[in-house]
This record gives structure tokens, sequence and C-alpha cells, in this order.
């Protein structure tokens, strides 16, 4: 056994910038970044302040989202995406993918890409 935190850091940030350069290519999205206080806001926040942020940064939707490594094998993706103007979440997905590898990683995230692509607001 090995401490593996720095690694999966790492993966996760690899995961989340991969994200937001697939969905700001893909032309359907603008990616904008809501500052809570001197840095962007989290997600462990108090939600009504991260959507009146969202808001005020000029967002439609608000993406949040975490991932938990079950084991070596299995991680966990849980994904919500808020329709800012109509206060509801449009997109709520627990996806499972299997294997701790670069690899595994870049497939689930493309395929959360697809995915919330199929939301397509206007830029």
């Amino acid at each position: 056994m090995r401490d593996q935190t720095q690694e999966h850091a790492l993966r996760v940030r690899r995961f989340s910038d991969a994200l937001r350069s697939d969905l700001a290519h893909s032309g359907k999205f603008r990616i904008v970044a809501p500052q809570c206080g001197a840095a962007p806001c989290a997600a462990d926040g108090e939600p009504s302040e991260l959507l009146a942020r969202a808001r005020a940064a000029g967002a439609k939707l608000v993406l949040i989202g975490g991932v938990h490594k079950e084991s070596t094998l299995i991680q966990w993706a849980k994904l919500q995406a808020v329709d800012i103007d109509a206060d509801r979440i449009v997109f709520d997905r627990l996806l499972t993918f299997r294997g701790d590898t670069d690899a595994a990683w870049q497939r689930a995230e493309a395929f959360v890409a697809r995915e919330l692509g199929a939301l397509a607001p206007s830029p």
C-alpha cells in the first residue's frame, strides 16, 4: 500500500481542467468562475450564496460535483447542474468508473463532457 493522495488530487484537477476545456471548446458553453471573496467559489459553502455569486458572474448553469475514490479500482463521481434562472437541478448523475489510471479518468471526463453537452445552452 502507498499514499496516493497527491496522485488522486492531480487526477481530480486534470479532470476538472479537461471538463472546463471540453465544454468551452464545444461552443455550447461559456465558462465563468464566480468569486467568493479572494478565491473561486467552492461547492462546500452555502448553496444560495454560490448560486447568487454565479448569477452575478453571468452564469446560466452551475456545475457542482466531486469524486469519491472507493478503491484503487472504483471511483464515483456525483455531478449536478443547476439552471440558475429556473432555480432547479437539470442534470443529476452518479457515475462510477473503473480503473485508477490516467486513461480511465480521461474516459470518464470525456463521457461527462458528452452528457453535459446535451444540455446545450447558448453561450
